[in-house]
C-alpha cells in the first residue's frame, strides 16, 4: 500500500463530501442545533452506494497499514517480557490490569 493509495482514499471521502454538501471540507454543512444541508433522496442513495464501493479499500487500508503492524509491535513487545515479571506486577498490584504496563 503506498502513500498515493491512500491519498486516493481520502479524496473519495473528500468527493462525497463535495457531492452532499458542495464543498470537499464539509465547511458549513454542520451547524449550531444540527445540519445546514439535507441530503435528497438521490444523493443519499449515491453516498450510500459510493461508500459501499470505497469501504473495502479503506479496511483493506487499514488492516495493512494499522492493525497488522500494531498487532505484531504488542506481540514483539509481550514476548520480551518473561513470565517472571509479569507474575511480580501482578503479585505487586494484586491487579490484572498491571499486565498493561507491559503493552
Amino acid at each position: 500500500q503506498t502513500a498515493s493509495f491512500s491519498g486516493r482514499i481520502r479524496g473519495e471521502y473528500l468527493n462525497m463530501t463535495a457531492l452532499l454538501c458542495a464543498n470537499r471540507f464539509g465547511r458549513n454543512a454542520i451547524i449550531p442545533g444540527g445540519a445546514r444541508i439535507i441530503p435528497s433522496a438521490e444523493k443519499y442513495a449515491q453516498i450510500k452506494d459510493w461508500i459501499g464501493r470505497v469501504k473495502p479499500e479503506l479496511d483493506r487500508a487499514l488492516e495493512t497499514r494499522v492493525w497488522q503492524p500494531l498487532d505484531e509491535a504488542i506481540h514483539k513487545s509481550l514476548a520480551s517480557v518473561s513470565l517472571d515479571d509479569i507474575l511480580t506486577a501482578i503479585d505487586a498490584e494484586k491487579d490484572a490490569s498491571s499486565l498493561m504496563y507491559f503493552i
